[in-house]
């Protein structure tokens, strides 16, 4: 049974985390005392450093950026405090327990599954620890699951990457109808450009972000991507454009088109699947493509050109041969120059630490506020079950019950919380007030709709009804404080729909599963027959993480290059032990033979992409680095891709098939034109 002592040693990590926020946890309830006692709702500073543990000891200065930093960090998490002075000088801080407390809501069992699934969308950075910390206030108001393997789960995406701080400003800008400025990178790599907007919504789009407005110095609707978005702020203006009436998805779908293209193609049997997947068979060998990017086809074409030809617009074979011919020329990198520093954004490596460390920080101050109030709507919950909850651990837990043993409105016995517990249950004594969990942040209620968002738009895996019915309940209670997020019209293939369902089954009853899987690295289809583990997300693609006995490993499988799935009645035996997903490189590159590279200064936002590592100096604008190979015909393809931007040094064998397959394109279609 846990004693809760002050002197009783708390073992590892966890333990001297949560050592570190009692303080907090003792200014808060300091705080609500006084607003719930019925006389002065407010303690003055002085009162406080007397008073709350951990204060009493400091100096003038400490004791003035300690409370500072400690009421800003407990209005992270949601709790209200306001400060302020009375005509002797004296500083006040209050409570507003109107204002702290989340309303009553319910959710389903499926509706909380997929809170518990969005929650862990983002789990490794950006905006996923509000997200968590979302989840764990309506966790501790009743919104519990069935403790199942989370169907899918986020490695790398706009959830993981964008900063918390961008969407919480877009948000508040919107819903007080201000003109915004920021800076803005049209394509990675290129100078940042000073917008002014009116802005309407954030939505999402194949799992990415985009804010949606008014330019006012373009005088018309445009979309930006959020990642390419910095340094957001609000003007001293209202805003005068009113959103238009088509819906905001549309203007996005709309813009994602301008610098699209189609196209005839002539292609080998059951080769080049990435090529046409999304186009029309003419049952001849020619496929017609539609709507695609510009870039990408010439890219993309080029890379297959051993099976594959683009036989018009003309403009696009001429690109081709452009970047075939750029793979051979063998004065595109000249090093005849002293290494000099290369451009670096220094802005983002200066924010970037700060506003990413913000977010874990009070997702393990909101947990450790709404244990007391989880464990008094579930009085019969085990330790293991509420850590399950609370997205904890059991050592995390128990380290939290410690600390909240210790905590209290003073330094004296009768104000300190008092409980008992063990494994089976948790016995709380005296709460000293903490009973009702923390209302949501905008930022965390933000965070939970667009993870809710992007699972709208994956049918197979979560209950699309239970995904838009929480998102309306977290809506409901939130007013207005989150109108800025879109609510988006999510639209799946039904065969991308299908092949969802099948896996998730396949997953959540243990079963095997047959299909036919295109290889971008071979070129060619084959039947696999694999024990599935899980679906994650990766730059806004599915994967399937599965253990494939033919070839006795763990293998990768992005859903759409799959076909005629099929869930069979045998059951699956995978390989957990080696079918661990590290979310920071969900494919294994960290083991793989590398490549070196010169990459060229003005693509060096590559890296941001891909697993490549970069020198600090650059010779005539050209940068040294070193990238994971993989497999070497995937790899072969990448650097074609990407001939004009990077050149290969080694191995010695990549580097020459490299040009042996630039030669053959640059054949193909020159011989062809000549015709």
């Amino acid at each position: 049974m846990g004693i809760g002592s002050a002197d009783k040693p708390m073992d590892g990590s966890a333990g001297q985390e949560y050592v570190a926020l009692g303080r907090h946890i003792s200014l808060y309830l300091a705080l609500l005392g006084a607003a719930t006692s019925g006389g002065n709702p407010t303690r003055t500073a002085e009162w406080i450093r007397r008073s709350v543990q951990d204060y009493k000891d400091k100096s003038d200065e400490a004791f003035d950026k300690a409370l500072r930093r400690d009421v800003q960090a407990l209005r992270h998490a949601g709790i209200p405090i306001s400060h302020s002075r009375d005509s002797s000088g004296l500083t006040h801080y209050q409570l507003h327990t109107e204002q702290y407390a989340l309303p009553d809501i319910q959710f389903t069992p499926e509706e909380a599954m997929a809170l518990s699934v969005a929650a862990g969308f983002g789990n490794t950075g950006g905006l996923g620890a509000f997200s968590q910390s979302g989840l764990t206030k309506l966790a501790a108001s009743g919104a519990t699951s069935a403790h199942k393997p989370s169907p899918v789960l986020a490695a790398v995406s706009d959830m993981t990457l964008v900063q918390p701080v961008i969407i919480r400003d877009i948000n508040t800008i919107i819903r007080n109808g201000l003109r915004m400025s920021f800076d803005y990178k049209r394509q990675p790599g290129v100078a940042a450009e000073r917008r002014v907007m009116d802005p309407w919504g954030v939505v999402i789009h194949h799992n990415r972000m985009y804010l949606v407005g008014y330019d006012v110095h373009k005088d018309a609707p445009r979309v930006f991507r959020i990642l390419r978005v910095s340094e957001v702020k609000a003007r001293e203006e209202k805003a005068t454009h009113p959103p238009v009436q088509e819906s905001l998805q549309t203007l996005v779908n709309d813009a994602l088109q301008r610098s699209q293209t189609s196209a005839v193609l002539q292609v080998e049997d059951d080769k080049a699947y990435e090529l046409i997947e999304q186009a029309e068979g003419k049952g001849d060998g020619t496929y017609v493509l539609s709507n695609v990017s510009s870039d990408w086809l010439v890219r993309t074409a080029l890379s297959y050109a051993d099976s594959a030809e683009v036989l018009s617009p003309a403009d696009i074979r001429h690109d081709i041969v452009e970047l075939a011919r750029t793979a051979l020329d063998d004065n595109l990198v000249d090093l005849n120059a002293t290494p000099t520093k290369w451009r670096h954004d220094k802005e983002s490596e200066a924010t970037s630490p700060k506003t990413s460390a913000l977010g874990p920080r009070i997702h393990r101050l909101v947990r450790l506020t709404n244990v007391l109030p989880y464990f008094r709507r579930h009085p019969d919950k085990s330790m293991m079950e509420a850590a399950a909850d609370l997205d904890m651990t059991y050592e995390e837990l128990t380290a939290a019950l410690n600390t909240l043993f210790v905590s209290g409105a003073t330094q004296n016995t009768e104000d300190l919380i008092d409980l008992s517990w063990d494994f089976r249950k948790v016995n709380i004594i005296d709460s000293q007030g903490m009973d009702k969990p923390l209302r949501l942040t905008p930022t965390e209620a933000s965070a939970l709709l667009l993870a809710l968002e992007s699972l709208e738009s994956m049918p197979g895996l979560i209950d699309p009804q239970a995904v838009q019915s929480a998102a309306s309940k977290i809506r409901g209670i939130m007013d207005t404080k989150t109108e800025g997020i879109y609510d988006s019209l999510a639209t799946t293939p039904p065969e991308e729909s299908k092949i969802q369902a099948s896996l998730a089954t396949a997953i959540d009853e243990n079963r095997k599963v047959r299909f036919e899987y295109w290889s971008p690295g071979s070129n060619e289809s084959t039947s696999r027959t694999v024990d599935p583990v899980r679906v994650f997300l990766a730059d806004s693609e599915l994967y399937l993480n599965a253990w494939d006995e033919a070839r006795d490993a763990q293998r990768t499988f992005r859903l759409d290059r799959m076909r005629d799935v099929e869930v069979l009645k045998i059951d699956a035996t995978p390989k957990s032990a080696v079918t661990e997903i590290d979310p920071t490189d969900p494919f294994g590159f960290g083991s793989s033979e590398k490549a070196t590279l010169l990459l060229h200064e003005d693509a060096s936002w590559l890296a941001e992409y891909h697993d490549i590592v970069l020198a600090e100096t650059a010779r005539n604008g050209w940068i040294e680095g070193s990238m994971p190979i993989g497999r070497d015909s995937w790899f072969v393809r990448f650097a074609l891709s990407n001939a004009d931007r990077l050149r290969v040094s080694g191995p010695e064998n990549i580097a020459r098939t490299i040009v042996e397959n630039a030669k053959l394109a640059l054949a193909r279609y020159t011989q062809s034109d000549s015709k």
